[in-house]
C-alpha cells in the first residue's frame, strides 16, 4: 500500500474517531450531538490546515530562531549558530520548499465533515 493511501487512512481514522469521541461524551445522543460533532472535525481540520499553511510560508521562523538563541546562550562554549534571523530564515528556506506538501486530503475531509454538518441540521 503507498503511503499516500496511508496517509488517507489515517486522516480519515482521525476524523471518524473525532466524532465518535464527540458524539458519545454527549449527554444526549441525537441529531443535535451529530452536527456538532461534524462541525467539531471541519473545524479541527480547517484549523490544521491553516496553521501548517502558515507555517509553511515561514512565519514562525522569528519565534523559532529564538527559541534556538536561548538555547544557545545556556550552553558553555557555543558558537552561535545563526547570525540573525534572515540567516535562519535563508536557512530553513531549502527544507521548506523540500516539505510543502497539499493538503488537499484535509480539505476534502473538512469540507465532507461540514456538508455533513449542514445536512444534519435540517434535522434538528
Amino acid at each position: 500500500m503507498s503511503s499516500k493511501v496511508q496517509r488517507w487512512f489515517v486522516q480519515i481514522a482521525i476524523a471518524v474517531g473525532l466524532f465518535l469521541v464527540i458524539f458519545f461524551t454527549r449527554p444526549r445522543l441525537d441529531w443535535i450531538a451529530a452536527n456538532d460533532s461534524f462541525f467539531v472535525v471541519s473545524a479541527i481540520f480547517f484549523s490544521w490546515v491553516a496553521l501548517k499553511w502558515i507555517g509553511d510560508e515561514g512565519t514562525f521562523d522569528v519565534a523559532s530562531y529564538s527559541f534556538i538563541k536561548l538555547s544557545d546562550s545556556f550552553k558553555k562554549d557555543s558558537r552561535r549558530t545563526f547570525k540573525d534571523p534572515y540567516d535562519y530564515q535563508k536557512f530553513k528556506e531549502p527544507q521548506r520548499v523540500k516539505s510543502r506538501k497539499t493538503y488537499g486530503s484535509y480539505i476534502i475531509i473538512g469540507l465532507i465533515s461540514t456538508l455533513l454538518t449542514i445536512i444534519t441540521n435540517f434535522f434538528i
